[in-house]
């Protein structure tokens, strides 16, 4: 994530206050290799990835002090790419 390390104080803390994990790029890349599979996760992997979920909405819904910074427009943007590799690789639709 290239705006990550300007991230603003403020979000910074919050995000550590609240155990918001701020390095999501390592998970979507994992994820985007596992979305050529055919089959469907094992119940290990499934685990995992509604882990992963849990991550990202964290990111989504958190009410950001300054929102508009760059660092967490980007990081929310990873993180709803994110959730949307999940669903694919559990077969859900989001509404």
């Amino acid at each position: 994530m290239s705006e990550l390390h300007r991230i603003t104080d403020a979000n910074l803390i919050s995000a550590r206050c609240y155990g918001i994990e701020l390095d999501v790029e390592g998970t979507c890349e994992t994820l985007a290799s596992r979305l050529g599979r055919e089959k469907r996760p094992l119940l290990a992997e499934l685990a995992d990835l509604l882990r992963h979920e849990k991550m990202f909405r964290a990111i989504v819904l958190h009410a950001w002090p300054d929102p508009r910074d760059p660092a967490v427009v980007e990081l929310q943007a990873q993180a709803r790419r994110g959730l949307a590799q999940v669903d694919t690789l559990t077969g859900r639709r989001r509404r």
